[in-house]
């Protein structure tokens, strides 16, 4: 069994490795800068997201794009980044002969992007387009209403980045670029690597590419006053329903959330669990209820998101505009008082046996066919040393069910349903040009038993 190995270097980078599951000559690299939307003031929100399009734009070494670009495409890697409440991370698959070169040119991108001014002013325009795309979006709309109502207080109620962040003119160049070198330093980042390559060679690219050159310039986990993120105190404010009329949207997109609690509670894998009960197979409670059964939606789920302080449960649906509230005749239940009276029989009597067991079944085998993917492994490990930080508690993902869901029993679930699924942790959201009642909307919600 491969084990997961650490180290840190001398500029207080730290690396992770692990052997992957599979025989092929992949090299999967996880670069994780901890820096994210959350650690962003109000002048320069957007700010990380504008940062992580900057690293693609060119680097003292390579100072063309295109150039950053054929490096990659040269060697038939893929690439790829994503910004993140929390963190940023870059993504690079290659072959293991081209490991060396990937590293190099990754770890250039992260720590030595110029920022010419005149690209920096071109990638706005950039990204504000990207921003134009995402505000046509109902889902990303609805994520971002539910969320600034769950979060209200804190850093994770603001969206990642949104129109309004460019509206009041360009960003501030010194800003973004104070902001740049404040996080992006060695001390403050994590590059996970799952790879065939042994691990004393996987230590000697790193240590010849710019994340261990690039020396250390503050002491590590130093952190500038107007960059720190606000945690709010969780607070229950009772049952919230909040509906936002969204021109051209003709289904009605729905979330119905519970706050819940935070990353290091061991409540989140109960959660998790229940999440699988409720979406997570083709026989899944919302896809017999809502589809198989009343043939209501194409589309609906169950997902967790976990944070410092506090996470939540959401459940989604979408539906046409005239099936919230009934299924064509006004005896027959539409999505809204169904999911109501799912809840209320979760409430009341929890998961069935079966229900249980096959949720179980079903996580492991997932998981089991997920390891032949080298990527999962490398997103799991850096993800979890970036948040948690202690690389002697990482549990690999090769032991994550034995470890983290094979303990849970049909008790622990009911448990969580009964401290979690309560109206005054509740928010409603939806997004639609043809918004329901909301009054209708309320009233059909405070019939959850809690």
């Amino acid at each position: 069994m491969s084990k997961i190995e650490t180290h840190t270097f001398t500029n207080g980078l730290r690396l992770i490795y692990e052997r992957p599951k599979n025989s092929l000559p992949i090299t999967s690299i996880y670069a994780y800068c901890n820096v994210g939307s959350v650690h962003e003031p109000d002048s320069i929100r957007g700010a990380a997201h504008f940062i992580e399009h900057m690293c693609f734009k060119g680097t003292k070494k390579i100072p063309k794009s295109k150039d950053i670009f054929a490096v990659y495409d040269n060697v038939g890697a893929f690439l790829n980044a994503f910004t993140e409440k929390r963190y940023t991370r870059y993504v690079v698959k290659a072959s293991d002969e081209y490991a060396h070169n990937c590293i190099d040119m990754v770890s250039d991108m992260m720590l030595n992007s110029t920022f010419n001014r005149k690209e920096f002013v071109k990638e706005e325009k950039v990204v504000v387009e990207e921003n134009l795309r995402d505000r046509d979006n109902a889902e990303s709309d609805l994520g971002d209403l539910t969320e600034s109502l769950l979060y209200k207080g804190s850093s994770f109620s603001f969206p990642i980045d949104m129109i309004e962040y460019h509206r009041d003119g360009p960003f501030d160049y010194d800003k973004i670029m104070q902001f740049y070198r404040h996080f992006y330093r060695p001390e403050n980042i994590v590059v996970s690597i799952v790879s065939q390559l042994p691990f004393k060679e996987i230590v000697r690219m790193v240590q010849e590419s710019y994340f261990s050159k690039v020396v250390k310039s503050l002491p590590l986990k130093t952190t500038h006053p107007l960059y720190a993120m606000q945690l709010s105190t969780v607070q229950t404010q009772g049952l919230q329903c909040v509906l936002m009329k969204k021109p051209g949207i003709n289904t009605v997109h729905m979330n119905i959330s519970f706050l819940t609690c935070n990353q290091t509670s061991r409540d989140k894998h109960v959660l998790n669990l229940l999440k699988h009960i409720l979406s997570g197979t083709f026989g899944s409670k919302l896809t017999t209820l809502l589809r198989e059964q009343n043939g209501l939606t194409y589309t609906s789920g169950a997902s967790t998101t976990y944070y410092e302080h506090a996470g939540d449960f959401t459940i989604y649906a979408q539906m046409n505009n005239e099936k919230v509230f009934r299924n064509g005749s006004r005896e027959s239940k539409g999505v809204l008082p169904l999911i109501i009276n799912m809840l209320n029989g979760l409430i009341k009597k929890g998961v069935s046996d079966a229900e249980f067991k096959t949720a179980k079944r079903n996580f492991r085998g997932k998981i089991q066919i997920e390891l032949e993917d080298s990527s999962v492994l490398a997103g799991h490990n850096g993800r979890d040393l970036v948040l948690y930080s202690d690389p002697d508690n990482i549990i690999p993902y090769s032991r994550f069910f034995e470890h983290y869901i094979e303990p849970i029993t049909r008790a622990d679930i009911l448990a969580v349903i009964h401290k979690y699924f309560k109206k005054e942790r509740m928010v409603v959201t939806m997004v639609s040009e043809h918004l329901p009642n909301q009054t209708a909307v309320e009233r059909e919600c405070q019939r959850l038993v809690s």
